[in-house]
């Protein structure tokens, strides 16, 4: 088989780069969506810091 799929970790690290980007520009309303988004996420994650969220300052 010629077409083997890509590993999903694989996947996602080659498009992890640009795909902020990418929403904002292609996909109505994302910038309002994250915004909103980041405002209800829990801050006291260990998991997750404000830090690593594009729109969490907004």
């Amino acid at each position: 088989m010629d077409n083997m799929l890509e590993k999903t970790a694989a996947f996602f690290e080659n498009r992890l780069n640009g795909y902020y980007e990418h929403m904002l520009t292609n996909i109505e309303g994302a910038d309002e969506f994250y915004k909103f988004t980041a405002k209800r996420l829990p801050m006291k994650s260990a998991f997750l810091k404000k830090q690593d969220l594009p729109m969490s300052g907004l």
